[in-house]
């Protein structure tokens, strides 16, 4: 799971190796950094605090890459804009939303991003769909896929009746940039090298409303965030089967970060709030959680009650790991006998 691992000796070196764990998950694009801190390192005198190691640069593109989906851009039609990683945030998609100016390209994230910057003020994506079955119409017509830090999208989960590859035959895939290469400035080059204008396309306005009905279904607590949310916030989505919605709503809220897990797997997304708050001390952070992922780590609620920390958690409770259910129901699985066995 780890790109680095150590094991902290004693507490006289518990703040250098905490600043090598930092700098080590900071490195491109981002990996897992493990720091195993026995006890008597965490209750021992401690040393010195370590200063901040230097964050490595990103890896920059090649030319020849630029040339390569300028010169695409230019001669094909339907083009689409898959991003993922810094290209994500306001810069990136300013350079995107100038290219889409120039030849009408969609910009698009993929379905599950660590992080992106969303709301009023900021170039708007669109989100590849959870179901397979969506993404494919999603890509229909598209002559031209450009990949900004990511890879060709597939289902999370496959099935045997069921398409994981979305996109269509005679589609040119063309990659401007690798995870570890710098998405953000490649972006910006293939916009001077069309022309792009310096105004981008797609800018979303304020526009939130509240729900009009008066149930508390899934689609209302989005509108209910959407309408509410302060500028400057943070929210951490691990919503699964109940936030199909909460995209669309906060597409057009104040301006605002939006963090998601990055897999199949749940239970990140109240630590992670904990951490964000922590990080961010002077923006609010919202927790939108699952009950089954929420029951993992219900302890975050206690540390973030202890350090006083300025998080609102809204837990989903359907009472049931929905998603699994849903995944199974489209394998065919849903009309299994129950058995016990003993």
């Amino acid at each position: 799971m780890s790109a680095w691992v150590h094991r902290t000796a004693n507490s006289l070196a518990a703040g250098a190796d905490a600043a090598h764990a930092v700098e080590a998950a900071l490195r491109p694009p981002g990996q897992i950094a493990t720091l195993i801190v026995p006890a008597d390192a965490a209750w021992d005198e401690a040393g010195q605090p370590a200063p901040g190691l230097p964050r490595l640069p990103m890896a920059t593109v090649e030319n020849v890459a630029i040339d390569r989906v300028a010169s695409a851009l230019n001669r094909c039609g339907k083009a689409a804009v898959l991003i993922r990683g810094d290209a994500l945030r306001e810069r990136g998609l300013t350079a995107a939303g100038r290219i889409a100016a120039k030849t009408g390209a969609r910009l698009l994230y993929d379905t599950l991003v660590p992080r992106i910057q969303r709301g009023a003020g900021r170039v708007r994506a669109e989100r590849v769909p959870y179901f397979s079955e969506a993404a494919i119409s999603l890509f229909r017509d598209t002559d031209l896929l450009i990949l900004v830090g990511t890879t060709p999208p597939v289902s999370l989960f496959a099935s045997l009746d069921k398409l994981g590859w979305s996109i269509p035959e005679g589609c040119d895939i063309v990659f401007l940039s690798h995870e570890h290469e710098d998405g953000v400035s490649a972006l910006e080059a293939v916009a001077k090298a069309i022309g792009a204008p310096n105004v981008p396309a797609g800018v979303a306005e304020l526009v939130a409303s509240l729900p009009t009905g008066e149930s508390l279904t899934a689609e209302a607590i989005a509108h209910i965030v959407a309408y509410h949310l302060p500028e400057n916030a943070i929210i951490v989505d691990e919503t699964v089967s109940s936030g199909q919605s909460l995209h669309l709503a906060t597409a057009t809220s104040r301006p605002h970060d939006h963090l998601m897990v990055c897999g199949g797997s749940i239970g990140w997304a109240l630590p992670a709030s904990t951490g964000a708050a922590i990080a961010c001390p002077g923006r609010k952070t919202i927790c939108l959680h699952g009950d089954g992922g929420a029951a993992m780590a219900l302890q975050a609620l206690w540390t973030q009650a202890r350090e006083n920390l300025d998080v609102i958690t809204v837990i989903y409770s359907n009472r049931s790991y929905a998603v699994v259910t849903m995944e199974m129901a489209r394998a065919g699985f849903n009309n299994l006998e129950r058995r016990v066995i003993g």
